[in-house]
């Protein structure tokens, strides 16, 4: 008779063993791991646990084994297949730290030609246009995987830029802040809640149509020059004494100033006259409209304070109410990142105002590496005279709704007029070599090693607003690395190039961002004659609150707004916390260093041969045991002897890069 004897425990293997204490410490240290399923936990140890790999990947660490030749080269063992193993032939695909490319080095000059091929550049051959058709869906994939890498790059180690603040960024930024916050002392102390503004657009367009100019004041405003950046990097630094020492008499020049066109627009006199005799309803400035209309959902992030006063005007038999806004306060905190953005902003117009020569004269032994540089100096009109005062303008336009509604309808919107004071930047030949009013704006790359960062929404409906209001006019947008503080590339655009890239990269159009002018004059125009304030919160988020200014007389409540109190606060020489979200790079943005290495955006070092573009296939252990004669004193991967083969990762179809002196890292290591 026999007897059941009870079975006898299962021996798990080593590896089993490691993956559960791993889990176990993992479970410890971080728990946020504990309302994860099971399956992912494996998958979280899977793609981190060098041990396991270790023991569930099929081939041994990376060996460096000496051959005849007496040089290092790749070998590569199997193990044997556990247990867990399927027992189907598997593939391995090895990434690498440096990736290359799905097209060669030829391939790639192809792209390069086609992609820059304009009026100035010798057309494409029809074998190149061919090769770059072919490839437009290679490239996109390309592209996709570019971007997984440089923001995998950002996440572990680049976030770290945002913190770099340059020297001279904080010797400037607080005489600057410092002149700005004269400005409270002319506000009222309290005001009070009224209503809420929505800042959504709304679903009845509007445009913006430019009636007349009403008036030309100052002389000629210096030209920007665009040839010198050319010769060689330029450091923003050059300029910090002279923007010290403007900051510094600031203060003076504004006490002793009689212009209208220096004081606040409620203030201006011709500007109140020009708004009576042509029936004007607002009187503003563009950075106002700028202010307002660069919010849309998701860039609430931003805190601004808009004081706005309506006074009661005559004209002709009757009495009616103008609106008056000024620019909006200082700000009451800054980041490090909107400390650099702004310190750029005045550098680069500083320096784009000198010519290369006198440019030159303030860096220190580079005067005769610029006069040799063979670049031609475009030297413009009065480009080495005296900086004369900025030219202002004083035009008169009128919003229209764009509704379906009959004018003598009830639910139509009738148009209104808006006078704005106009400082013009600069001038500058566009690409017709017409001499045009510019615009300058600034825009941080934090990673213009790999490509130029792409322009989110509000910044590109600031740049479109302040070209719309300044007819004729485009932009200059210099890109700025912050970490060395100099200048990397300046960009041309033009009013219609800025809309493309709004709907290209955010599926928006910036024109329909004119309705909240219709919907801010419907919440404003009905408010009785008085001091008001138009303030933003991150915490409002899609909404600005109208206060109103508080009397001696009027009650006091926890809505108030006391704005004496919240700017004593301010402490110009700190710091405010910010995030360090990843900016993806733009594809379709060439960079100095992209032409400098023919290579088109957002892809990997080209492939050495068509050879890179075999796939590596590890043969079973049973073909490795009849073979290992015959392939004796070879290698037993595919390919040449003494070199390791190529391979082409199965998902990605990108090829492996032949490098056998590349260390391999297993955590990169993918399964098929």
């Amino acid at each position: 008779m026999t007897t059941n004897s009870p079975s006898s425990p299962t021996i798990n293997p080593p590896w089993m063993e490691e993956l559960d204490q791993q889990i176990d410490d993992l479970v410890n240290a971080a728990p946020f791991i504990l309302p994860k399923p099971f399956e992912d936990v494996c998958e979280y140890i899977e793609n981190r646990s060098l041990t396991f790999k270790m023991f569930r990947n099929e081939f041994l660490q990376t060996k460096n084994k000496k051959g005849k030749n007496k040089q290092e080269r790749l070998t590569r063992e199997l193990l044997q297949p556990d247990w867990w193993a399927p027992p189907r032939q598997r593939l391995y695909y090895v990434f690498l730290p440096f990736n290359r490319s799905l097209f060669t080095a030829k391939e790639m000059n192809d792209l390069y030609a086609v992609y820059t091929a304009g009026p100035n550049t010798s057309p494409p051959s029809s074998s190149q246009i061919m090769t770059y058709t072919n490839s437009l869906a290679n490239i996109k994939t390309e592209n996709d995987e570019y971007l997984q890498h440089i923001k995998r790059r950002w996440l572990e180690e680049s976030w770290s830029r945002v913190n770099v603040i340059k020297e001279e960024v904080t010797q400037f930024v607080p005489t600057w802040w410092k002149n700005r916050l004269n400005r409270i002392e002319r506000c009222a102390e309290t005001y009070s809640r009224m209503s809420p503004v929505p800042l959504t657009p709304s679903e009845t367009e509007g445009k913006l149509v430019f009636l007349k100019n009403l008036k030309e004041l100052g002389s000629l405003t210096r030209y920007y020059s665009s040839a010198h950046h050319k010769s060689g990097a330029v450091s923003m630094s050059i300029v910090q004494e002279e923007l010290l020492e403007r900051e510094g008499d600031r203060f003076k020049r504004m006490e002793s100033t009689v212009n209208d066109t220096d004081k606040e627009v409620g203030d201006d006199k011709m500007a109140e006259c020009f708004a009576v005799d042509h029936q004007a309803e607002i009187v503003t400035t563009p950075s106002v409209l700028k202010t307002i209309l660069a919010n849309s959902p998701g860039t609430f992030e931003e805190t601004w304070c808009i004081p706005f006063k309506i006074k009661e005007v005559s004209s002709g038999d009757h009495n009616r109410k103008v609106i008056f806004m000024d620019k909006k306060l200082p700000p009451k905190t800054l980041t490090i990142s909107e400390k650099n953005a702004l310190y750029s902003k005045i550098a680069a117009r500083a320096i784009f105002r000198k010519s290369k020569k006198s440019l030159s004269s303030m860096v220190p032994n580079t005067a005769d590496q610029v006069d040799k540089d063979g670049e031609e100096n475009y030297q413009l009109p009065s480009i080495e005279k005296k900086r004369l005062e900025k030219e202002v303008q004083y035009n008169l336009w009128e919003y229209r709704a764009v509704d379906e509604h009959s004018v003598l309808s009830k639910n139509h919107r009738k148009p209104f007029k808006i006078l704005l004071r106009t400082k013009t930047e600069g001038k500058n030949f566009d690409a017709q070599r017409q001499l045009s009013p510019c615009v300058m704006s600034t825009k941080l790359d934090f990673q213009p090693e790999f490509g130029a960062s792409q322009m989110n929404f509000r910044e590109l409906m600031g740049e479109w607003i302040s070209l719309k209001l300044r007819p004729n006019s485009f932009l200059h947008r210099v890109r700025v690395d912050p970490m060395k503080g100099g200048i990397i590339m300046v960009e041309s655009k033009t009013p219609a190039a800025i809309a493309n890239d709004s709907q290209r990269l955010h599926s928006r159009c910036v024109e329909h961002q004119l309705s909240l002018i219709q919907i801010l004059f419907d919440h404003i125009s009905p408010l009785p004659p008085g001091n008001y304030l138009l303030n933003h919160d991150i915490k409002d988020k899609g909404f600005m609150y109208i206060y109103h200014e508080l009397l001696d007389k009027q009650k006091r409540s926890a809505t108030n707004l006391n704005i004496r109190e919240l700017y004593n606060k301010v402490d110009v020489d700190g710091h405010a916390e910010q995030v360090a979200p990843w900016i993806p790079i733009d594809p379709n943005i060439m960079t100095p260093t992209l032409h400098s290495l023919k290579r088109i955006p957002c892809v990997f070092p080209p492939a050495k041969d068509d050879a890179n573009r075999k796939r590596v296939q590890i043969p079973a252990k049973k073909k490795i045991k009849k073979n290992r004669k015959k392939n004796k004193g070879k290698n037993p991967m595919k390919g040449s002897p003494g070199k390791p083969a190529q391979g082409k990762n199965k998902e990605t179809n990108r090829p492996i890069p032949n490098n056998s002196r590349t260390k391999v890292s297993y955590d990169e290591v993918l399964f098929d």
